[in-house]
């Protein structure tokens, strides 16, 4: 498994792109409740990735963080304007709605023959058949909002450096932290329960495949492809188009360099998995490993969608979906997401763990989201204690706060049912444990930096002058030591531990 390689680039405010308005949020100073004011009202923590391992990036999401390109970031929950959860889905429970099962209707349908959209409007596109079906909503919208911020305010690092060339010299370097991250690998992979998994039923995966499959012989033909991220003319071309009609971009600005950094760049290299199982004896893989990768929807040779996924250990994380606004009539952003959705189910009937199907981050008071919590059942992943609830439990608790620790609300909730008193705080919502020291959780922190002992700091290992060194080690990094502390606690001990800075 490669080696991670990351560079730090700290704390960092940015205009809001869903309010669009001066953040009217708060903090919490001594355990008061205190009302902020900014233009700028987005706060995250980011580094760049130079290289970084799909195990890595699996553990660094699954404690709040995602990318955009090669720039990974850290939302601040509590501080800023839209606080942003990371959301995933089960795919092996999931419960399609009544609606998402007419959008899989008429796309087989349509592949058949039996159902054609109607006239096209004063705009030149096919008339929806209700105002419903215009709310076709890729699982884009964080996505598009960070794009912009990372190009307007995220500060630009060099990442042309070939790290493969480096002297990988481990002299002082703990051996636990050498092998932390192939062990982590190693135990994503559990044979025993594959053949459990392979049992299991796939209605909605079949479902999906009839959908498609009847197309062969009939008026239309779908084919999806799975190929590594790269660079390819026809993709670029689709995402100018769906840029200028969707999201209404400057065409000036939708140039190649801008397209790469956002949509094929990636820190993540394909990672093969061993012995990968195939869906029936002689064929293909589903996939060719971990990595990113461009899903392409063909519709009678012609391109018409693209979805960029990574798939790593545990999950399959939707990037971006683009399509061709002419198929608009077919719901591409709704099908797109089922069957990424059946696309993760399939997966994890061949490599059990990975049966999550992560649509990026939710923000509850952005009313255009709050669809991504119609993929049943969905969870939320609590910004504290760095454990998935349920969304049914959550949504209320956000009705009535921005900002919140799921687990410790029900816990203290379940306190107070049996009778104990509740503790001396100003907010039962906010457990006074997150206020005090002045290092609380839920900012962009994953362990408070005043809990990051010097020896624990000493033992991260960083890339200077060609070599992998400890910090205990390296010359001319005093003046860095407090920026590295809060790169461990915004990373935690654990992955910090095994990357290199």
């Amino acid at each position: 498994m490669p080696v991670s390689f990351v560079t730090p680039a700290g704390t960092h405010a940015s205009d809001c792109g869903y309010c669009k308005s001066e953040d009217s949020s708060h903090t919490y100073e001594d355990g008061r409740k205190v009302f902020v004011k900014s233009k700028k009202s987005k706060i995250s923590y980011g580094m760049w990735a130079h290289q970084l391992s799909c195990q890595d990036y699996q553990d660094l999401i699954d404690h709040g963080w995602r990318r955009s390109g090669k720039y990974l970031y850290k939302p601040n929950l509590r501080k800023s304007c839209c606080p942003q959860y990371t959301i995933r889905l089960d795919a092996t429970l999931f419960r399609p709605s009544k609606s998402h099962k007419k959008v899989v209707r008429r796309v087989a349908r349509f592949l058949g023959g039996d159902w054609k959209p109607k006239e096209k409007n004063g705009t030149g596109e096919p008339e929806p058949e209700n105002e419903e079906e215009m709310k076709d909503a890729p699982i884009n919208d964080d996505a598009e909002d960070r794009r912009i911020e990372v190009e307007e305010f995220v500060p630009q690092v060099d990442l042309t450096e070939d790290i493969l060339t480096v002297d990988t010299t481990t002299e002082g370097i703990p051996a636990a932290a050498l092998s932390s991250a192939q062990n982590v690998a190693n135990s994503s992979h559990r044979k025993a329960s594959r053949k459990k998994v392979l049992a299991q039923g796939v209605s909605w995966w079949v479902v999906i495949q009839e959908a498609e499959g009847a197309a062969q012989g009939r008026e239309h033909e779908l084919q999806v492809t799975l190929t590594p991220s790269k660079f390819e003319s026809d993709t670029f071309e689709l995402y100018k188009k769906y840029q200028q009609a969707v999201h209404h971009d400057d065409p000036s600005r939708l140039t190649k360099k801008q397209y790469s950094g956002f949509l094929v760049d990636s820190p993540l290299s394909v990672e093969k998995i061993d012995e990968l199982p195939r869906t029936e004896a002689g064929s293909d893989p589903l996939i060719s490993g971990y990595g990113s990768f461009h899903q392409k929807y063909y519709l009678d040779g012609r391109l018409a969608a693209v979805a960029v996924l990574d798939i790593l250990p545990r999950c399959v994380s939707s990037v971006y979906f683009m399509y061709d606004p002419e198929f608009s009539f077919l719901s591409p952003g709704v099908y797109g997401a089922l069957r990424e959705i059946a696309f993760t189910l399939n997966l994890s009937r061949l490599l059990p763990d990975l049966k999550y199907y992560y649509m990026g981050f939710y923000i509850h008071s952005c009313v255009k989201m709050r669809y991504k919590a119609q993929y049943h059942p969905s969870d939320l992943l609590d910004p504290v204690q760095f454990r998935w609830v349920p969304f049914d439990v959550c949504g209320p608790i956000l009705d009535s706060h921005k900002f919140a620790s799921f687990v410790e609300i029900r816990e203290l909730e379940q306190s107070q049912s049996l009778g104990d008193q509740p503790p001396d705080q100003v907010d039962p919502f906010v457990p006074k444990t997150w206020t005090d020291g002045g290092a609380a959780l839920g900012n962009t922190w994953t362990v408070p930096p005043d809990s990051i002992t010097n020896q624990s700091l000493d033992e991260l290992i960083l890339f200077t002058q060609g070599k992998i060194i400890p910090l205990s080690r390296a010359r001319n990094y005093s003046d860095r030591r407090e920026e590295l502390r809060e790169y461990l606690a915004a990373v935690g001990l654990e992955i910090g531990g095994r990357m290199v800075v």
